[in-house]
């Protein structure tokens, strides 16, 4: 098990959980979101080879739209 930091709450991961895995298990739209790994905003072709470290820190920003 890792812990990362996640919007400022730490949570523990799977060793080998990649960043796709871990937007899916949250139930996120990737199309409405940006992610931000240790202070470096991440293209999302990159989300599905990107392994998670333990101390790593994401920012996720959700788009929302509204009228």
């Amino acid at each position: 098990m890792k812990q990362i930091v996640v919007n400022g709450e730490k949570i523990e991961i799977q060793s080998a959980t990649v960043l796709e895995f871990l937007t899916k298990e949250k139930k996120l739209l990737p199309d409405h979101m940006v992610i931000e790994l240790n202070g470096n905003i991440l293209k999302k072709d990159f989300w599905d080879k990107t392994g998670l470290e333990n101390g790593d820190h994401l920012e996720l920003v959700h788009f929302v739209g509204g009228g």
